[in-house]
């Protein structure tokens, strides 16, 4: 049976939980670990600094991170803007990340300060979030944006239809190319595959040991 009660907005699907759940871990790694409150909390404020700074349907936003909190929080929250995710593996070499922020055309990153570093001046969007950092030199705190909301953004619903992630291939046979994903598309699969065949319910805990790009 398809579960067909997950496809929703990002914004319905965060409220949802946070409102069942809201003091059960929902994501957690080596380092830490977020309730749903929490999550959605966190999300949604993120969401409006993206906003504030130019985050629309449309907008490319680059995740370059490793399997963390900080990257399912980042990239729920680019989708929350209504802007694109894009995924850069943690251990893409310095001419695939470039080749991926230049390609997609990303107006913003979310990234580390070793990454940031690595990049130097080549392809630097024009808002760089760092997740290890006070957003010092002209860069900005993802924890900070995360503990506030922007002043005077409001955030639309969020439509499933739209482009919401630019998922690129392998490259094995030629240079890697951006696949563009729907949010629908991407839940489709949740919905008809792992949450069904699998039997997952809200007692489960799942471990993801893939890289999450």
């Amino acid at each position: 049976m398809i579960r067909t009660d997950l496809i929703a907005p990002v914004a319905e699907l965060l409220k949802r939980q946070a409102t069942r759940f809201p003091h059960k871990t929902a994501y957690a790694d080596a380092g830490r670990a977020i309730t749903y409150g929490e999550l959605e909390s966190a999300v949604t404020k993120l969401a409006t600094h993206l906003r504030a700074r130019g985050t629309v349907p449309g907008t490319s936003v680059a995740l370059w991170l490793p399997n963390s909190v900080d990257w399912v929080v980042a990239c729920l929250a680019i989708v929350r803007a209504g802007g694109m995710a894009v995924p850069i593996s943690y251990d893409a070499t310095l001419p695939e990340a470039i080749y991926r922020l230049e390609d997609s055309n990303a107006r913003a990153l979310v990234t580390t300060g070793a990454r940031l570093a690595a990049l130097g001046k080549a392809a630097v969007p024009e808002t760089v979030i760092l997740t290890d950092a006070d957003g010092s030199k002209g860069t900005l705190s993802f924890r900070q944006l995360c503990a506030a909301p922007a002043d005077g953004v409001t955030l639309e619903p969020d439509d499933i239809d739209r482009a919401s992630y630019i998922v690129y291939t392998s490259g094995t046979t030629g240079r890697a190319k951006g696949v563009l994903l729907t949010t629908r598309g991407m839940l489709w699969v949740t919905a008809a595959c792992w949450a069904p065949i699998l039997g997952l319910d809200e007692s489960d805990t799942v471990l993801s040991p893939l890289p999450l790009f």
